[in-house]
């Protein structure tokens, strides 16, 4: 027996409130009682106190769903998990950063490498309204640069899709800066087999159901945030063009070796656009948000015509039309990185609006042009800022 066996059961909560997550399940492998005193209660009092004592986690009370409603808000019957969530927290951290790091994905039980990535990604889009998060820092801070990334290799569709998910949340890692890298992504991005119909001729899964594709958005931000400097004028793309309408091996496969001939050269233009909202459309699916059609005009020419609105899946997707003296040519499809209001802008791709089998294909990056608060028109209504 020791001396905890004989404090009352209200002190020795204390205690563990005062202690890390890790320590208090060392604590619980001890000895039954103390196992049945951490895990066995119903009562969560424990967990939340061990939950709201982490410096880095935000209040989940205060946070907000993608959509912008407060998580309890969305959901009447919602609430909070905190021994659950305090458990997957842990248990990520100690996947992502461990002394297995290179074996984790491996290593982990079935569904436990599945958990770890909902965990983080569910912690970047639920954040409180107004920066900065605790959560988004904390997620930082145990990804690091990115090792995890970059090493681990599944092979299940899903994993792999909630994977590119959480590298386009985090941005480059060390290896993004690959040459080999930077082809495969490009390679992906003007491949025409990943421009269908059932695709919505953008970066979706190409089985009609309108889910977002992850590893074509996460290419697409590694090419643009690689060319995250001030844009030049539009270069020579010929190399692009012939992948575009030819590059197949024999067997099928992507052929990325254009990308990574030292005469390939990619050069993005960036155009100023001023958007103005012509009529929104009610979605009765999402009351609060409904399909908002603008119009946007470049150089006092309004040469674009589109709409945003929220998918079915609670994703952001941007499709306008844009055009080339007097008649509409370019077709684009781009999903808003974040929540609602999200300042990392739109990634997208855009190709012709005829989609013919010959046509090119590339990435675009659209972004809010900073400007002073004070400078912001007043709005009718603050459910129409996407």
């Amino acid at each position: 027996m020791t001396i905890l066996d004989t404090l009352p059961i209200e002190l020795v909560h204390k205690i563990l409130e005062l202690a890390q997550p890790v320590d208090v399940a060392s604590f619980a492998q001890s000895n039954r009682t103390f196992r049945s005193l951490v895990y066995g209660s119903p009562n969560q009092q424990l967990w939340k106190e061990l939950f709201l004592a982490e410096p880095l986690w935000d209040d989940p009370r205060e946070c907000v769903t993608p959509c912008g409603e407060f998580l309890a808000q969305s959901n009447s019957e919602y609430e909070f998990d905190w021994k659950g969530e305090v458990k997957r927290r842990t248990r990520a951290r100690t996947l992502v950063n461990g002394k297995d790091l290179l074996l984790g994905a491996e290593r982990a039980k079935p569904g436990e490498l599945r958990d770890t990535l909902q965990t983080l990604i569910s912690m970047i889009v639920n954040v409180p309204p107004s920066p900065p998060s605790f959560n988004r820092n904390w997620v930082k801070e145990v990804l690091g640069q990115g090792i995890f990334l970059d090493t681990c290799s599944v092979t299940d569709p899903v994993l792999s899709d909630r994977l590119a998910q959480l590298h386009t949340y985090f941005g480059l890692t060390l290896q993004d800066a690959d040459r080999k890298r930077q082809a495969e992504s490009r390679g992906f991005i003007y491949d025409l087999r990943n421009y269908t119909s059932a695709s919505n001729w953008g970066p979706y899964l190409p089985d009609g159901t309108g889910r977002v594709n992850w590893a074509h958005v996460r290419a697409v931000h590694q090419d643009m945030a690689m060319h995250s400097i001030m844009f030049d004028n539009y270069g020579d793309t010929h190399l692009r063009l012939w992948y575009n309408n030819s590059a197949l091996l024999p067997n099928g496969s992507r052929d990325i070796s254009p990308f990574r001939s030292k005469d390939f050269v990619e050069v993005p233009r960036d155009i100023e656009c001023k958007f103005t909202v012509t009529h929104i459309v009610p979605d009765a699916h999402h009351p609060l948000r409904p399909k908002i059609h603008f119009k946007g005009s470049v150089q006092g020419m309004e040469v674009i015509v589109g709409h945003v609105e929220l998918t079915k899946h609670h994703d952001v997707r941007w499709h306008f039309r844009s055009s080339a003296a007097t008649e509409f040519l370019w077709s684009s499809e781009g999903i808003q990185i974040g929540a609602v209001r999200s300042e990392y802008g739109v990634l997208g791709t855009w190709t012709t609006v005829s989609h013919d089998d010959d046509d090119p294909v590339g990435p675009f990056w659209l972004r809010k042009k900073h400007i002073l608060r004070e400078e912001l028109p007043k709005l009718p209504d603050v459910h129409l800022q996407w």
